[in-house]
């Protein structure tokens, strides 16, 4: 008889959110000390960012919020609470493009 054994992914392991207008999720959670990564994925968008609102961030000091393939961020392991954000997508040319209201939840079991 074997035994069944399940990979061990660490809490804090990088996860990936879609930074496409239609696949955004509403909602994502993170746990502390966690690494958020934004994936752009647009052929219409070639810069994004994302833009924390009221004022409140998870992102570490000197993480760059602006980016063409991916956006990172580190989140400290103090950090706890829901995070609102909207993403503003700049194309090659034409005018920028806000979408979203989304949130960003740290908390532990997330």
């Amino acid at each position: 008889m074997g035994t069944l054994t399940t990979p061990a992914v660490p809490a804090t392991a990088p996860r990936t959110i879609l930074a496409d207008p239609n696949e955004t999720p509403k909602d994502f959670g993170v746990e502390p000390g966690g690494i958020l990564v934004w994936s752009n994925r647009s052929h219409k968008f070639k810069m994004f960012e994302i833009e924390f609102l009221d004022g409140v961030s998870p992102a570490s000091p000197g993480d760059l919020l602006a980016g063409t393939s991916s956006v990172v961020v580190h989140v400290p392991a103090t950090t706890i609470g829901t995070f609102r954000y909207q993403i503003n997508y700049f194309p090659a040319t034409g005018t920028p493009e806000t979408v979203g209201t989304f949130s960003v939840r740290s908390c532990h079991g997330c």
